[in-house]
């Protein structure tokens, strides 16, 4: 509620008078007819609450600030108050306005002839109410987002919010409480940290920071996005196990960071003209890494256990994965790997026909004809996956993966596979042990364990279902 207080010099002031001032004050602020609040997801995003299912915590974030106590809403002084006139006991000013510069009610100026009120009315020009109402059509009015009051703001213009983006609608008739969140274009779940792709370029990552592995230039963990220093116009991640690594556009090295490269990016040698990475998320077993070079070629680094680095004979690829300990490359449809194969993860059989594959844990995944097929865990025969059809894109992770299909649902499997409602719509998977993230609208969501802030929503709280992450551009 908004509440105004004006001064008056209280010498012979006359009661009708003063009770019609403020009468005529009071309704020139208030909000009878609040727009309806619109919230992407549904929930009530209220400022305090959030990290889940899009709604914002307040809690570290902000859920804004009051908006008069910046004078948004009116100027807490009064301009030429002026004296009461003795001879009738009314207010001899007649320009006791609240300057509307500050959003305030201009020219509330009192009558000495009748002590009522001229032009109590606030102008449209200035504040956005219209006749001493809230006229819908002129004012956006944000008490449930974030506690704006009664601003007027043109569309498009933010107010305050966790990222400074609740929007007015077009009409000015609702307001979005969407927090203002950076658009993804892709997610990369590693060990107990997760990383994202911004539509801007730049990288955010968030989690457990042993090693640097976030790539801030620090180890602290952190349960909300930081931004990975130095890295701009950033193609594709890989968060692997202990470390990141990324290739910008236009060519040039891989970058890494974390475990063997420090706490920021630094370029890998034998790297230039990378146009995919890969690295692999297994703590337990020594990492390695592979990227994709410009004409096909595959330079592979790290450790070599198994031969999980190649002979370097790989050529005319245009796909590449790696898993714990197997590295797979996808080679004018025909899938070729190598290294461990302890579980069967290299197959026993050639798969031709893919478009894509996917190496995760002691699995490999390819899509053939819109069809997954896959091997390892045990069984090395090539194994096509039931009820899933028109696969677009495959993520592997310790135990489970993820199709994408054509018709914009989610098929995931563990035991058995499955359609996952809460992941329809996703345009991005990645999977590793114990959480995995997805694209979904265009915003990064997580879901799983969460020790030490893996799903980046601010919490340490396991989530079962996809949680928003809380990244601001």
């Amino acid at each position: 509620m908004l509440f105004m207080f004006v001064l008056f010099d209280w010498r012979g002031l006359n009661r009708g008078a003063l009770i019609g001032a403020s009468a005529a004050l009071l309704a020139a602020c208030s909000l009878s007819d609040s727009p309806t609040l619109e919230s992407p997801d549904g929930r009530d995003s209220s400022a305090g609450e959030g990290g889940t299912g899009g709604a914002v915590d307040g809690g570290s974030g902000g859920g804004g600030t009051d908006a008069c106590a910046t004078d948004a809403c009116l100027d807490a002084g009064t301009k030429d108050s002026g004296e009461a006139d003795a001879s009738d006991g009314s207010l001899g000013s007649r320009d006791a306005a609240l300057d509307a510069s500050d959003g305030g009610i201009k020219d509330a100026s009192a009558d000495a002839s009748d002590g009522g009120i001229r032009d109590a009315g606030a102008d449209v020009r200035d504040s956005g109410i219209k006749d001493a109402g809230a006229d819908a059509r002129d004012a956006c009015v944000l008490n449930a987002c974030g506690g704006c009051g009664a601003l007027s703001h043109q569309p498009g213009t933010a107010c305050n919010a966790e990222c400074g983006k609740y929007m007015c609608a077009a009409n000015k008739t609702s307001v979005s409480c969407d927090p203002g969140y950076a658009t993804v274009r892709a997610v990369s779940a590693g060990w107990r940290h997760s990383c994202a792709l911004l539509t801007n370029g730049t990288v955010r990552c968030w989690g457990y920071n042993s090693s640097g592995r976030l790539g801030n230039g620090g180890t602290t963990d952190s349960a909300l996005p930081v931004a990975v220093g130095g890295l701009t116009n950033v193609a594709a991640i890989s968060a692997g196990a202990h470390e990141v690594c990324a290739i910008r556009s236009g060519g040039g090295a891989a970058y890494c960071w974390g475990r063997g490269y420090g706490t920021t990016p630094v370029p890998v040698a034998g790297t230039n003209g990378a146009v995919a990475v890969s690295a692999s998320r297994l703590y337990f077993v020594p990492h390695h890494a592979c990227a994709l070079l410009a004409g096909g070629k595959v330079h592979c680094w790290g450790d070599n256990d198994y031969g999980k680095l190649g002979d370097g004979t790989i050529t005319g690829a245009q796909a590449i994965s790696v898993g714990y300990d197997q590295s797979c490359a996808l080679v004018s449809g025909t899938v070729r790997c190598w290294g461990g194969n302890d579980f069967g993860q290299l197959g026993n059989t050639t798969v031709t026909g893919a478009q894509a594959i996917a190496a995760g844990g002691d699995r490999t995944c390819a899509i053939v004809s819109g069809a997954v097929r896959c091997w390892g865990n045990g069984n090395a025969t090539p194994t096509t996956a039931t009820g899933v059809t028109g696969a677009t894109a495959i993520a592997v992770g310790d135990d489970d993966a993820c199709a994408i299909t054509s018709s914009n649902t989610v098929q995931c499997a563990s035991s058995g596979w499955a359609a996952v409602g809460s992941l329809a719509g996703a345009t991005g998977i990645s999977l590793a042990e114990g959480h995995g993230c997805a694209v979904i609208g265009g915003r990064a969501h997580c879901w799983g364990d969460n020790d030490y802030g893996r799903l980046g929503d601010g919490t340490t709280t396991a989530r079962p279902a996809p949680t928003l992450v809380r990244m601001c551009p």
